[in-house]
């Protein structure tokens, strides 16, 4: 009898192990210990490099495009660079598979542990954001590093309230470049950003036209350089972009050019 009872015993233990090895790795099996993680920017055709623990683990050329990493419990640092865009960065952080939630329950009866131990050793209880989006800034070379004009007026469009009563419209693009609408078409011109000072030109301007900035796009302001105190002039606020597609306007005395060229 007590050699029956041992035999049962032993026969129960080989059932348990075979449990723990058909269950251990349960995530491992069911979803691997890699993943694909997707990257797309705007503008496309990035640069985006991968680090992991300030490590390099692979690159994509050109974006958008699809890295396939190994599963970890640290976090994935994505830094993503374009000409004439600032560089952009983006944590991918490092979460709890949804799997390995149910997993866990059934794992702490069949294997005492065992399973979830192994998951963690390999990283495939860990999951990553499969799909990235990263915005890319324009870089400035209008307004210097640390300006605060350049980052109130930069790729923005601006309504000014001009002394007869009607409203002026301007977008500084990133670029530098400045359009303003006067009736029908609109000048071009440049501007440039200094600390608090906004110096623009544009039309048939000779010299810059320099201001001091404060507020904030919702309600900016624009002083006197040489009277601190004295508002020059009034913006109702600033809209992002190109707001007005002066970009696209027809600009002031082209007609009359063309109509003198086919005369």
């Amino acid at each position: 009898m007590q050699i029956f009872n041992l035999a049962r015993r032993g026969a129960f233990r080989v059932f348990a192990l075979a449990g723990v090895v058909t269950v251990g790795g349960c995530v491992s099996i069911l979803e691997g210990t890699s993943q694909d993680i997707a990257v797309n920017t705007t503008p496309p055709g990035a640069q985006c490099d991968f680090y992991r623990e300030d490590k390099p683990i692979g690159s994509l050329s050109s974006t958008p495009g699809t890295l396939t990493v190994r599963k970890s419990k640290h976090d994935i640092l994505i830094r993503c660079r374009k000409d004439g865009y600032q560089e952009a960065t983006y944590n991918n952080h490092s979460g709890v598979s949804s799997t390995i939630a149910a997993n866990v329950a059934m794992d702490v009866v069949l294997t005492l542990g065992v399973s979830s131990i192994i998951d963690s050793a390999n990283g495939a209880d860990n999951e990553y954001d499969g799909v990235v989006d990263i915005r890319l800034v324009p870089e400035n070379p209008a307004s210097k590093p640390g300006s605060f004009a350049g980052a109130m007026i930069g790729d923005r469009t601006g309504y000014f309230e001009m002394a007869d009563g009607t409203t002026a419209v301007a977008y500084f693009a990133a670029d530098g470049t400045l359009r303003r609408r006067h009736e029908n078409c609109v000048d071009e011109g440049r501007w440039n950003a200094d600390g608090v000072t906004l110096c623009s030109r544009a039309g048939k301007e000779t010299l810059d036209s320099c201001v001091n900035v404060s507020g904030s796009p919702i309600q900016p302001e624009f002083y006197d350089t040489a009277n601190p105190d004295t508002m020059k002039f009034r913006a109702t606020h600033l809209a992002v972009g190109d707001a007005e597609k002066l970009m696209a306007a027809p600009i002031c005395g082209e007609k009359d050019k063309d109509k003198m060229a086919h005369e």
